[in-house]
């Protein structure tokens, strides 16, 4: 399934436009975060990581109120409508996975859209990116320092266009 059929399916769905406009943000995002995860080495699969961020919150479509307030309620039952969006469970875990606070049970995909979604709207995660330049370190074979000097240059120049991105959404 491709990012435009799987949009398609979400507004066929009755998922609030909001969310699908969310939802194409962390895509984006996530797709870039990738690119550029794998341009240093870090094995990615970016295409994985979009349709994953397409969908990470698609329990929002149900448990509505999680749309304005902060919840986990619209996790588990994500899953449920991520594959009943006919997304296989090796994409619609996103939905259960994606507010972990460490990168312990993550794969790097998951990793990917966790920091994408902070990262669409400027915030950045200092503890969990910690945790993945570790991670990524070890699978790199390198220093925590220069993985981080890397990393950091990616997520602070996604950030930095976070504001533009938030304001988007609100107009």
């Amino acid at each position: 399934m491709n990012f435009a059929e799987l949009f398609q399916k979400q507004r066929i769905a009755g998922f609030p436009e909001r969310l699908i406009e969310h939802h194409k943000l962390v895509s984006g995002v996530a797709v870039n975060l990738a690119i550029a995860l794998r341009s240093l080495g870090i094995v990615t699969d970016p295409e994985r990581a979009g349709l994953m961020g397409a969908v990470h919150d698609a329990g929002k479509s149900v448990v509505t109120e999680e749309l304005s307030i902060p919840g986990s309620a619209h996790e588990a039952i994500g899953r449920e409508v991520a594959l009943r969006l006919g997304l296989p469970e090796s994409i619609s875990k996103i939905c259960c996975s994606h507010s972990s606070d460490t990168t312990d049970e993550l794969d790097t995909e998951e990793i990917v859209v966790r920091l994408a979604d902070k990262l669409w709207k400027g915030k950045r995660d200092p503890d969990f990116e910690k945790q993945a330049v570790q991670r990524f370190s070890a699978e790199l074979g390198k220093e925590d320092w220069e993985v981080f000097m890397n990393l950091d240059k990616i997520f602070e120049s996604i950030a930095e266009s976070g504001y533009e991105r938030l304001e988007a959404t609100r107009a």
